[in-house]
């Protein structure tokens, strides 16, 4: 999906993949690879036809049944206007959840036309540079990001079961804190 489309719906739902540009010894895959700019689009972009606080609360509550799904992802990159698309492959899971959301909220927002017959997620990054090469990466989606006007909207964490204002969201001991819970619950079910 294309970031100039987006700038033109006021809403959408987005992962964020944190530390995903670094391999298990912490060195980064590629240089050039920007992380703020790492991310996967659930769902169609949307306009809110009535409350915004109702479609809010709406796709939290969808949230709260749901702990972090796993996918991965492995590509090269071809570069597209210097943006990069990496594949994600998932088991089905991460599909069910876009749907549910998909559904949950609507009536209440009108979303973008379809895309096509079939929806793929992708990653997209932003990157300079002259190749790419994106290892296999195992990810879990640990969080749920609204974004509206192109700012944090509300952050939803599957972990924590937090609701996050913006700035929470963004905050580095927040993040640590998840994730070094998600990992205590892996290392409990091995």
């Amino acid at each position: 999906m294309d970031f100039l489309f987006l700038k033109n719906m006021s809403h959408h739902i987005e992962i964020w993949l944190r530390d995903s540009s670094k391999n298990n010894t912490g060195k980064p895959y590629n240089q050039n690879l920007d992380p703020h700019r790492t991310r996967i689009i659930l769902a169609r972009p949307f306009e809110v036809i009535g409350s915004e606080d109702k479609v809010k609360d709406k796709i939290i509550d969808y949230c709260r049944d749901f702990a972090p799904i796993p996918f991965h992802m492995e590509d090269i990159g071809n570069p597209d206007y210097k943006l990069y698309r990496v594949s994600v492959e998932e088991d089905g899971r991460l599909m069910e959840f876009n749907n549910g959301l998909e559904d949950r909220i609507y009536g209440d927002v009108e979303f973008t036309e379809e895309f096509g017959k079939e929806k793929n997620f992708d990653v997209t990054t932003s990157m300079d540079g002259d190749g790419f090469y994106y290892p296999r990466t195992n990810q879990h989606m640990l969080r749920v990001t609204g974004i509206h006007d192109e700012k944090i909207w509300f952050c939803y964490d599957l972990v924590t079961k937090d609701v996050l204002p913006g700035n929470m969201s963004l905050d580095k001991y927040k993040w640590n804190e998840t994730v070094a819970r998600f990992k205590k619950e892996i290392n409990k079910r091995h």
